[in-house]
């Protein structure tokens, strides 16, 4: 099946512009990673730069750039939601 609107060249013929958005940041963050590790800088410091590149701004290889920022969004939400769980359990084992 076609997306409406779509050009038909995306994965097995679905036009699917999230899918393609997120294969390229995972493909950059993959590469700078490794060049970060390889340079001795942090990581975090070449992802940032990864994603000035990246974005609209500079390269402009993310196209839908309102998509990719809602599931950075719930990333974050999911992260914080992890991270109040395991100090929950932290406290708990604390007690006993």
């Amino acid at each position: 099946t076609m997306v409406p609107g779509g050009t038909g060249k995306g994965v097995a013929g679905i036009d699917i512009p999230l899918f393609q958005d997120i294969l390229v940041i995972f493909a950059l963050a993959i590469v700078v990673i490794y060049l970060c590790h390889r340079l001795n800088i942090p990581s975090v410091v070449g992802l940032l730069l990864t994603g000035v590149l990246a974005g609209p701004n500079g390269l402009g290889l993310v196209k839908g750039v309102h998509n990719v920022e809602t599931m950075a969004e719930l990333g974050v939400i999911l992260l914080l939601f992890t991270l109040g769980l395991y100090t929950l359990h932290g406290l708990k084992s604390r007690r006993s």
